[in-house]
């Protein structure tokens, strides 16, 4: 038991102590005490006299004792030096250990004293788990807030945070994929009861799936069946405060909420999912898996993925019904579209506006859209500037009359086009909004604590 504990904080939980250090002033091991050639005004206690910086000072003649260290830079400075033992030597057995925590403790006595307490706690709290990825798991929880041994970490500056399940998933689904220091930092982030509910979704997600490689269509399958209210792991899911299906939004007002996401957003994106119905989830993710069978292998951000993802959504390609089944196609023409968004106040009625169209009514208006976007909405271009101006209009009038003529035309005259659709976004409704909503899911959907989350390699 003594080994394992060691073992991790040792090469875990080592990496907190920097960012205490230079947050916390009294870990920065800065005492400005100094008095030599002080300045300073002050009485003298016999003279009266102003003390003008002039008086001479004793030379230091060795004796002087260096400041008093608090416990916390006695602890630091012991655990400072195991680390840069086992760095340099790179121990990779306990004899190497065991010959640098000789040499601390004789080094930093105080110091060793206060992390041994970290120690003797965890081997209470953590008795009897032999396995070693669940050691870590617990060591990490009990020096967390509400964690047994959170008073023995925080004299040492090695406490965890008191975050939830939530909050530690988002941050983790934050990382890079394969990122373990980033993933780790969440961690460390987290208190004692996020970390234990964050360890048994990861579990049940990971015993539920691991027939399956890593990765796979067949692994991510599970893994989302899993989830589900009637699934394997839904009260885990639940209780990490992860759970989707339990809301109302449909598939359509899904991927509305995604497109309003900042690229990056983990927790805009996953509030959108925990907002849908479990019909509503269903079918988009059968939409987004269709667009990422149909779309592998290219690269994200492409053009060729763009014009790879709306090929396969127009009639005749090979998401088109799960496009539909989504609500992202409906029966009003390009003018009826064009319409309905000069009454827009916000995006979810333009998104709502612009998937009331059909396929070919939503191909025109976009086309339409994109056009006056490039002729006036660009940095020095009329609607650029003042989308209100007569300018403006001018300028829509001069240009994409052949893509207005064909709007017009599919059914009927239309208005023209919205000054909010336009000044409050020129590229509303146009395919790099769409790209965000997939590239949002995909990576949503992708990355799951099963496929990714490696604790301590």
């Amino acid at each position: 038991m003594r080994k394992m504990i060691r073992s991790l904080t040792v090469l875990t939980m080592i990496t907190l102590l920097v960012a205490c250090a230079s947050s916390d002033t009294e870990g920065n091991g800065n005492n400005n005490n100094n008095t030599f050639g002080d300045t300073t005004s002050s009485t003298d206690a016999t003279s009266n006299t102003a003390d003008t910086g002039t008086t001479l000072v004793t030379p230091d003649n060795g004796t002087t004792q260096p400041p008093a260290q608090t416990p916390l830079q006695q602890c630091q400075g012991a655990v400072n030096c195991l680390q840069a033992c086992v760095q340099t030597q790179n121990c990779q057995d306990d004899a190497c250990y065991a010959g640098c925590q000789t040499t601390c403790t004789q080094d930093h006595p105080e110091g060793w004293a206060l992390y041994m307490e970290i120690e003797t706690c965890l081997q209470t709290a953590c008795a009897g788990i032999m396995d070693q990825t669940a050691m870590q798991f617990c060591a990490l929880a009990e020096q967390a807030s509400g964690g047994a041994c959170f008073q023995q970490a925080s004299a040492c500056g090695l406490q965890g945070g008191a975050g939830n399940c939530n909050q530690l998933t988002t941050c983790i689904y934050g990382c890079a994929e394969g990122d373990a220091n980033c993933q780790q930092q969440c961690l460390l982030q987290a208190g004692k009861q996020g970390i234990n509910d964050f360890d048994a979704w990861n579990t049940c997600l990971s015993t539920a799936c691991n027939q399956f490689p890593q990765g796979t269509p067949e692994a991510q399958q599970c893994i989302q069946d899993a989830q589900k209210q009637s699934g394997a792991c839904f009260a885990q899911t639940d209780a990490c405060g992860m759970a989707t299906g339990t809301g109302s939004a449909t598939c359509k007002d899904t991927l509305i909420c995604l497109i309003q996401c900042a690229e990056g957003d983990t927790s805009c994106n996953l509030g959108c999912t925990q907002a849908a119905s479990q019909d509503g989830i269903d079918q988009f993710n059968t939409w987004n898996e269709c667009l990422n069978t149909a779309c592998s292998g290219i690269p994200a951000g492409s053009p060729a993925l763009r014009e790879c993802v709306t090929a396969a959504q127009n009639e005749g390609g090979a998401c088109f019904e799960a496009t539909s089944t989504c609500g992202l196609y409906g029966t009003s023409t390009c003018a009826a579209v064009d319409a309905c968004i000069a009454g827009c106040q916000d995006y979810n009625c333009l998104y709502n506006c612009l998937y009331s169209g059909t396929p070919n009514g939503q191909a025109l208006f976009s086309a339409w859209n994109a056009c006056l976007s490039d002729a006036c909405y660009q940095p020095g271009q009329p609607c650029q500037a003042n989308p209100q101006g007569p300018e403006c209009g001018q300028c829509q009038g001069a240009n994409c009359q052949t893509e207005k003529a064909a709007c017009d035309a599919d059914g009927g005259t239309a208005p023209a086009p919205s000054p909010f659709m336009h000044s409050f976004d020129p590229n509303a409704s146009s395919s790099e909004h769409l790209m965000r909503a997939y590239e949002n899911a995909r990576v949503l959907i992708q990355r799951t604590p099963f496929k990714f989350y490696n604790p301590y390699n």
